[in-house]
């Protein structure tokens, strides 16, 4: 691709990308519970019968936090992070005169626990991130333009890619906060970061739920601290 989304994670130290990587589901109710669950789109009825990887972390003896952008699946759908010390919702917030999802709050309540805790802790985040209509990104993102965020009305062949790819340049920017702060604090730990699904963008619409190829093949990267 010949724009730079990701320019913060290129050049991320220990960060493996995953580049043929597929999804089960291209919608989220049927993609996030095979991730945090061992259910398979052959065996899909595992997501209710099985306890999830939040209990086999709670076993082991981690304290368990989800922290999720309001309105996001695991906020609502509450079997899924049964057993977790903390379930933390994050309303949209107010930067000046925009309104953004919970994202970037996400990051900065995942940095001020693990600077007040002792425990081993396992975290699962869900972000609203790059999902349709593509306005999930600060003003100081909105790099290419026009796009559906700030110039709706403009005619262009180019308003959802634009849009689109500004919100990736912003989880870009997200991921490697997030990786910072674990460096910082010389964590033993891993990121595993994965879409649920990915999204069919023209220059003149963009959406999910129809099963072509784009909506499937969705990235994955794993981090890991020098410790670890």
């Amino acid at each position: 691709y010949n724009r730079k989304t990701t320019p913060l994670l290129d050049n991320t130290n220990n960060l493996i990308s995953f580049d043929n990587y597929y999804s089960t589901a291209c919608l989220t109710m049927f993609s996030v519970p095979q991730i945090v669950t061992r259910a398979t789109p052959l065996d899909y009825e595992l997501n209710y019968k099985e306890k999830g990887i939040v209990q086999a972390f709670k076993d082991a003896g981690f304290k368990i936090y989800v922290i999720v952008a309001g309105g996001n699946l695991l906020s609502y759908e509450k079997y899924l992070t049964q057993g977790t010390d903390s379930l933390i919702i994050l309303p949209n917030t107010m930067l000046g005169s925009e309104e953004v999802s919970g994202d970037r709050d996400i990051v900065v309540k995942m940095d001020s626990l693990i600077n007040s805790s002792d425990d081993n802790i396992f975290f699962i985040v869900e972000f609203k991130g790059n999902h349709h209509p593509y306005t999930n990104y600060e003003s100081n993102y909105d790099i290419w333009k026009p796009n559906f965020k700030t110039s709706a009305n403009v005619k262009s062949d180019s308003l959802y890619i634009n849009a689109y790819d500004n919100t990736i340049l912003y989880t870009d920017y997200l991921l490697n906060t997030m990786i910072d702060s674990l460096n910082t604090q010389n964590a033993h730990a891993a990121v595993w970061y994965v879409s649920d699904h990915g999204q069919t963008i023209t220059s003149t619409q963009g959406w999910h739920g129809t099963g072509s190829k784009d909506e499937y093949h969705v990235p994955l990267y794993i981090w890991f601290s020098e410790s670890y």
